[in-house]
């Protein structure tokens, strides 16, 4: 590639948008479906990731397999979560945005909390992890931790994912989810991205577990995962058949073009819906003045008249008593 420096995110999502079939945005979604999915005791293998990915569709592979129908719903949610971030690679992590992401995730499955955090206690093996209650608040820090830092590192986002499961925000889904962030955010800070796969499954859990005394066990299964990916990534623009730079001139475009995402949306509507509050609220002050200013004006009035009258005795009859406390009979009084 001459001049230009052709990015992962380049690649997945100009594939993405022209939709092209068998490249690398197409082996991304199959291989981190299928490894984050089998990480976690999903039962269907890579064949059956695979087929549901590029028919939309299930089979067994052998004659009285049981597959559990949420393993099925989270492989085709994994597809949609990994669009998600993709498409928002460049957005800011909050706490709206991982909701999101788990919703998106564990949708339509047996999971009766989707989108929010845990309600009951939970644990990673015989580990307790943090209470529901305090949950909101130590995601607060964690991400003002984590957006305070100038220049993410690849060491930065593999701390913050040991902090995020360590903290397991969700009742069920936290592994998944954070290894999505962690993708998300190599790809937002410039960083090769990198998949757990099924093979560094037990280096994966020991990193966690010793990570406060050893964190060199996670930072190397992942920097591991990271040159797998790079291998992969550079095998295939190295034997791809198309004009790279006619590709990048396209994707350059097509990414100018390319519709805000959802939670830009989102923003934008939030902040015309404050607009059209506050405008309307402007509106009612200003309705509200012009009534009470014509109340005002007619009370004006009124004291006007009455003060202008107040010296003349009303035309109207008269009771007047002596100083006996007799009653004189009624007369009228003229002017």
């Amino acid at each position: 590639m001459k001049n230009k420096e052709i990015k992962v995110v380049d690649i997945l999502l100009y594939e993405k948008i022209k939709n092209i079939k068998n490249g690398f945005y197409h082996l991304n979604q199959i291989v981190f479906a299928y490894n984050s999915n089998h990480i976690e005791g999903s039962r269907l293998n890579k064949e059956q990731t695979k087929h549901i990915y590029e028919t939309n569709s299930f089979y067994a592979h052998k004659d009285g397999e049981k597959i559990r129908l949420d393993d099925i719903l989270e492989t085709k949610n994994h597809f949609r979560a990994f669009d998600f971030i993709l498409e928002n690679y460049n957005a800011t992590l909050n706490e709206i945005f991982i909701k999101e992401l788990h919703k998106i995730l564990k949708q339509g499955t047996t999971e009766s909390i989707v989108g929010e955090y845990k309600k009951l206690q939970n644990y990673i093996g015989d580990l307790k992890t943090t209470s529901p209650k305090q949950v909101s608040q130590k995601m607060e820090t964690l991400l003002d931790n984590y957006n305070n830092k100038k220049n993410i590192t690849i060491d930065d986002i593999v701390d913050f994912h040991f902090n995020f499961e360590s903290i397991h925000p969700f009742s069920d889904g936290n592994g998944r989810v954070g290894r999505l962030i962690m993708f998300k955010e190599c790809l937002k800070n410039n960083i090769m991205p990198f998949i757990i796969d099924d093979e560094h499954k037990a280096f994966y859990y020991r990193g966690l577990k010793n990570y406060v005394s050893q964190k060199g066990f996670l930072m190397d299964t992942c920097l591991s995962c990271q040159d797998d990916y790079e291998n992969t990534f550079n095998d295939y623009l190295n034997n791809s058949n198309f004009d790279l730079e006619s590709a990048y001139s396209l994707l350059e475009k097509v990414i100018s073009d390319f519709p805000k995402t959802h939670i830009e949306n989102n923003l934008a509507r939030l902040d015309k819906a404050l607009i059209e509050q506050e405008q309307s609220h402007a509106d009612y002050k200003e309705k509200m003045s012009k009534i009470y200013d014509q109340i005002h004006d007619k009370n004006d009035e009124k004291l006007s008249n009455q003060s202008q009258t107040a010296t003349q005795p009303p035309k109207k009859e008269l009771r007047s008593k002596d100083i006996l406390g007799e009653t004189t009979p009624k007369k009228e009084y003229k002017e």
